[in-house]
């Protein structure tokens, strides 16, 4: 029981982004409009008015915060069975970031008719799916606002470290040896300096919780990496 609900708020406090229990949308895709973007192509701009709901059905696609000085933070990554773009969609207001496919995807596209008028109406499961997603979003940037306040910098690089090792076991990913992301991208993530991050990483290899590797992040000793983000 521990051990499930262990997972549970790994899951939840990840910034990989799941939707969780499986959810079909087969009976909702005919009143959407599905359209495929390739790796690297932005899905919805940064300022952008949003008219409809975006339901990935495949691929990967990470979330950024742009700013005026030419800076970027990446806010998560989320992975096919979620839906973009909900919270500027409901707020009926631009998008503050932008939305990149980090490998090729399939993105159905609802309006917002469909949506209040079917979606809503006729889906429950489905709306639940949307406000669990939309919920696990908040509890990641209250968890990235605590870390920030209360947590050493080599504390908050092991920490997203194990969640998203943890987060993507939960999903059951097993095709890479190595977590799918890079220095850069946790500098982004934290708003660290990449020589900071580059500090951390070093001192967990020194420390047996990563594998001696410099190109790729591979967690060696999870109960080790855990410790160290306290």
């Amino acid at each position: 029981m521990q051990e499930e609900q262990e997972k549970t708020y790994d899951m939840l406090s990840s910034p990989w982004i799941c939707a969780g229990e499986a959810v079909s949308w087969e009976g909702v895709l005919q009143h959407g409009v599905l359209r495929e973007y390739r790796k690297n192509e932005i899905i919805i701009q940064a300022g952008q008015e949003i008219e409809a709901l975006a339901y990935l059905s495949e691929g990967v696609v990470k979330t950024v915060a742009p700013e005026e000085s030419g800076q970027e933070k990446i806010i998560w990554y989320v992975e096919a069975g979620c839906v973009l773009g909900e919270t500027p969609l409901l707020n009926n207001k631009p998008c503050a970031y932008y939305f990149q496919a980090v490998e090729d995807c399939r993105v159905y596209w609802f309006s917002k008719a469909a949506v209040f008028g079917v979606i809503l109406v006729k889906y429950p499961e489905i709306t639940k799916s949307i406000m669990s997603i939309m919920a696990r979003k908040v509890h990641v940037l209250s968890t990235q606002v605590e870390d920030q306040v209360f947590l050493k910098p080599m504390a908050r690089v092991a920490k997203v470290i194990y969640l998203f090792y943890r987060g993507k076991k939960v999903t059951g990913w097993k095709e890479y040896p190595s977590l799918p992301v890079t220095q850069e991208d946790i500098a982004s993530m934290l708003g660290l300096h990449r020589v900071t991050v580059n500090q951390a990483l070093q001192s967990m290899r020194n420390s047996g919780i990563l594998e001696n590797n410099t190109h790729r992040i591979i967690v060696r000793d999870l109960e080790l990496l855990k410790k160290a983000a306290n």
